[in-house]
């Protein structure tokens, strides 16, 4: 009799959805999804949990394991079950952590979000596994954890921690990478493109992104501009501005909608710059590697993990600069099959094995 799984997705959007359907696809194992839809984070990092919870009693389904991601609150999913319908042992996967989160530069406003952190730390308590999408991920979640718990007033249990780290293991993401080219360009522009391919939102950078290539452009630089990316009602007012600024530069701006066409892109670009203030994995870096891109990235996060080279790491705002300029002098010489090759290990097809293995041996544990 094959296993079954039921993963809980309380949002079902963007990057979580992106893995959880690459997951279904290519799993050995027999997966339903429950989930809700992808808004109104904070609401579903409270409230998720008795959706899901009423939604369990009323099932009479038979899993052998669940699988959640870190917007359902476990501990609070687990304790309002109320059937006598068992729950099967809870797989926790850290896609991200409101511990390490940053928001919009504001201190306070993170000060205040932290209790969304505790729903983190008690998921991972609550849950029988709990799998990081990489070894910086973990390390940074423990760092954090250590400095929160001591922040807290009084009946700090600090062997917590451990107690969490002995259940935790690292499981990479598993990329669908976008769909094969269709529309390769019969005369692609001369100068260099350079490639932004995130949401639309201030984690990312933007406000860094555009100042760097700002600051390249009045040294000289000659560049294309690819701009795409999910967007939301509410966006960093500095896309309004760098539309006007860019306007000779731009090549494509907006959403794209299908992933061909996103292929189509990510092939057209040659450089992806990232300024990201908050990045557990890098999802959007590896596709665009895969696709030839040549990489910039900050000196800092889990970036150092995958591009080893120094020359393609920055530490400031003008050493990005400077490097960036270098590239793009230089970016018809630069090999980048060691990237390619990093980007597809992370591919469905690669990774599945391990999951399938690390899942199986807690069904049967």
């Amino acid at each position: 009799m094959s296993m079954k799984i039921l993963a809980i997705e309380p949002y079902y959007g963007g990057s979580h959805r992106h893995w959880l359907d690459g997951l279904q696809r290519n799993s050995l194992y027999e997966i339903d999804i429950w989930s809700l839809e992808p808004r109104h984070w904070k609401w579903r990092m409270q409230g998720a949990a008795l959706s899901m919870a009423s939604r369990w009693d009323a099932s009479s389904a038979d899993y052998d394991l669940i699988i959640a991601s870190d917007m359902l609150d476990i501990s609070s999913f687990k304790g309002l079950v109320r059937s006598t319908h068992t729950l099967p042992k809870v797989v926790l996967y850290m896609h991200e952590n409101q511990l390490v989160y940053q928001y919009d530069d504001d201190p306070e406003r993170s000060a205040r979000d932290l209790h969304y952190a505790f729903i983190n730390y008690k998921s991972c308590l609550a849950a029988d596994r709990v799998f990081f999408n990489s070894a910086w991920h973990q390390l940074s979640f423990t760092e954090a954890l250590t400095k929160y718990l001591m922040r807290l007033p009084d009946h700090i249990d600090l062997s917590s921690i451990d107690v969490i780290s002995q259940k935790s293991r690292v499981l990479p993401v598993g990329i669908s990478y976008p769909n094969t080219i269709t529309q390769v360009p019969t005369t692609k522009p001369e100068k260099p493109i350079i490639l932004w391919n995130h949401r639309w939102e201030d984690d990312k950078g933007p406000n860094e992104f555009f100042e760097i290539l700002h600051q390249a452009k009045a040294n000289g630089a000659i560049f294309g501009l690819i701009v795409c990316g999910e967007q939301y009602r509410e966006r960093p007012i500095i896309f309004d501005r760098a539309r006007q600024e860019f306007a000779e530069e731009i090549i494509h701006w907006g959403y794209c909608d299908s992933r061909t066409e996103y292929a189509n892109l990510l092939h057209l670009a040659d450089i992806v710059l990232m300024t990201s203030k908050t990045e557990n994995f890098g999802i959007s870096l590896m596709e665009a590697l895969y696709h030839g891109c040549i990489p910039l990235v900050p000196d800092r996060l889990v970036y150092p993990d995958y591009i080893t080279d120094q020359r393609h790491r920055y530490r400031s705002m003008q050493a990005a600069v400077k490097k960036l300029i270098d590239i793009l002098d230089h970016y018809q010489t630069i090999d980048c099959s060691l990237w390619i090759a990093l980007a597809q290990s992370f591919a469905w097809p690669a990774v599945i094995g391990r999951y399938d293995a690390e899942l199986g041996a807690i069904i049967h544990s």
